[in-house]
């Protein structure tokens, strides 16, 4: 097989199948639409490459039905872009997870330098969208990141990761980096928090988000001596940062960036201004990459301490991060506004979930529109933007200079 300067080894490739393979059983399971024997998750635990790549995606294996595959396909289509090479066309005839993964890799000798990923937005504010980056500017961000802040681990380290390989963070992180560093992943996203303490071992990275980070530190355990951490999809809080010393790691390392920009900067410590990444440069106060400055289209304003070190102030579209995923609190709003019987409403992040404050129009059942709320959200919206509390009352909080304020 032919070899390019940006590939992906075998065994990312069936880690990113069986991330999508993942993601799109557990909605076919909330509709009720395959077995527990059927589960993939179980299916794959402790088994060798070998073994996975010979389970077939099929009705009677795994669930996927018809229209679940052809869904299947269209995720994979999208985020691989294999419209270029017409491959998504067989991976309806050959249907073994070892088969797909030939695809893929024929697929990436057919395409060249055109090699491009698309990763979905979370459409918190609409629909869901993919953006596409090249190949190069992936693997020159974590080549920079390899050579710059994690230029310390590969070798017997091993990559603990927490997040799907199919999210852009994940993928960078869970793909790219163990590629370029000859580093082995432990894939735990879909498992437990716990986990990752019992799989740890020294010279490890664990790859979280602040919402992992924040579990691991309620289960009060430590993992074993010389584990570093990483943290992205989402912004910090001192309160994430104490995993360091209760959870016994060596550091802990943010990246800041988002789905349109790939990383951006890097701390590694709360507080301080983030380091600009090195295959990145500020020109008149926008940051470019080096490589065809091309200029990144940030979500935060900047505050420059110099010209390559910055602090986050805020983002410009006003959303919130729920479990790493980008919500809009205003889009949340709208949906309950449109539910027959709300005056009036104000959404807001409580301390990891959204919470909402309903007034209803006179002489509305409170208990009937609560219910009908709930039936609402949970219908049209994803579970990161579901308020996880509703609060009733006659107007909407505000403080003694008339503005809105906050609620208990």
């Amino acid at each position: 097989m032919q070899l390019f300067e940006h590939g992906l080894s075998r065994d990312a490739l069936r880690r990113l199948i069986v991330s999508f393979l993942l993601r799109d059983q557990t909605k076919r399971a909330s509709q009720g639409l395959i077995q527990s024997d059927q589960a993939l998750a179980p299916m794959i635990l402790g088994k060798q490459g070998s073994e996975i790549d010979a389970i077939e995606v099929t009705e009677e294996a795994l669930g996927f039905d018809s229209l679940g595959t052809l869904e299947l396909i269209v995720g994979l289509n999208r985020f691989f872009d294999l419209s270029k090479s017409g491959i998504e066309d067989y991976l309806l005839i050959k249907r073994r997870i070892g088969d797909w993964i030939d695809l893929l890799s024929q697929h990436r000798q057919i395409v060249g330098d055109n090699w491009a990923f698309g990763f979905e937005t979370s459409g918190s504010t609409g629909d869901a969208r993919a953006v596409f980056h090249s190949a190069y500017c992936l693997w020159s961000e974590m080549r920079a990141q390899a050579s710059g802040p994690f230029s310390g681990f590969g070798g017997q380290g091993r990559i603990i990761l927490l997040v799907p390989p199919h999210h852009i963070y994940g993928f960078l992180f869970g793909c790219v980096l163990p590629d370029i560093l000859g580093m082995d992943v432990v894939d735990l996203h879909n498992s437990g928090p716990g986990t990752a303490f019992r799989h740890a071992k020294r010279g490890d990275l664990v790859v979280g988000t602040p919402y992992n980070w924040d579990m691991l530190r309620q289960i009060d355990r430590q993992f074993e001596d010389g584990v570093s951490g990483v943290t992205s999809a989402g912004p910090t809080t001192a309160a994430t940062w104490d995993i360091v010393a209760s959870g016994n790691l060596v550091h802990l390392t943010e990246v800041y960036g988002s789905t349109e920009t790939g990383g951006i900067g890097v701390r590694t410590a709360f507080g301080d201004p983030f380091g600009l990444l090195p295959h990145l440069e500020m020109v008149d106060q926008q940051i470019v990459r080096r490589s065809d400055r091309a200029p990144l289209p940030l979500q935060d304003q900047l505050e420059w301490v110099g010209t390559d070190t910055f602090h986050l102030r805020g983002r410009f579209d006003h959303m919130v991060q729920v479990a790493g995923v980008n919500v809009s609190p205003l889009h949340v709003r709208e949906h309950i506004l449109g539910v027959d019987g709300v005056a009036d409403a104000a959404v807001r992040l409580g301390a990891n979930r959204l919470k909402a404050f309903v007034v209803p129009k006179a002489g509305i059942d409170t208990n009937d529109l609560e219910q009908r709320l709930n039936a609402h959200v949970f219908s049209a919206l994803e579970a990161t933007a579901r308020p996880e509390s509703l609060t009733f009352g006659a107007h909407l909080p505000r403080n003694d200079m008339g503005k809105a304020a906050d609620w208990t």
